[in-house]
């Protein structure tokens, strides 16, 4: 009874460690593929979604590793290689803030769906995911807007009030595509958790 017991935990090791390096593919080239596609001024951002997956099918740690990831992949799309102009700007400006921030915002959109997810699945399981969808783009972008808010006000004159006002019309308008898809992908998540969910028992 015990070694039938330890097999089939075995393989639900198994089974979430080979969902969460194929949430975490999908991740990195929803990151890569959406930061080359623009709406106007925005980025199509549909990177939350299997952060949002994994972290309703995984729980806390799930969120939490893809979102950490998440965090890690900005800095270096971003930062690093320079492939948001303005990201790798703020990066030299304030190296340590911009990397807290990123950490920060990456990590809390993993962790608050699968928090909200865990308080209301068992009475609304529908609701539940539609909330923890929309949680993940209120929490990435909640968390930059404050995180700019600091930096901006310390650059002072360097921005002006012309480039302050575009910054956070540019940031909505990123938000609303963000909120709309993941919003939108709600019920097809709902969905794959109910099929994932009667192989594994999750469910």
């Amino acid at each position: 009874m015990m070694e039938s017991r330890r097999n089939v935990n075995r393989q639900q090791r198994l089974r979430d460690m080979v969902l969460l390096a194929f949430l975490s593919a999908v991740m990195l080239v929803l990151q890569f593929w959406g930061s080359s596609i623009r709406i106007g001024a925005t980025n199509l951002s549909l990177v939350l979604i299997p952060i949002v997956v994994g972290a309703l099918l995984l729980g806390i740690k799930g969120g939490l590793f893809l979102g950490g990831l998440f965090g890690v992949t900005t800095l270096l799309f971003g930062g690093i290689l320079a492939m948001d102009l303005f990201t790798a700007t703020l990066l030299q400006q304030h190296p340590l803030l911009i990397t807290l921030i990123c950490l920060l915002k990456g990590i809390a959109a993993g962790v608050l769906p699968a928090l909200i997810h865990l308080v209301f699945s068992r009475r609304m399981p529908f609701l539940s995911v539609v909330l923890a969808s929309a949680s993940a783009p209120i929490a990435n972008t909640g968390i930059f807007m404050l995180g700019m808010t600091t930096v901006l006000g310390t650059l002072g004159s360097l921005v002006g009030d012309v480039v302050y006002f575009l910054f956070f019309t540019i940031l909505v308008c990123n938000f609303l595509v963000e909120f709309a898809a993941n919003v939108i992908a709600g019920p097809a998540i709902h969905r794959i958790l109910l099929a994932v969910g009667k192989r594994t028992g999750r469910y």
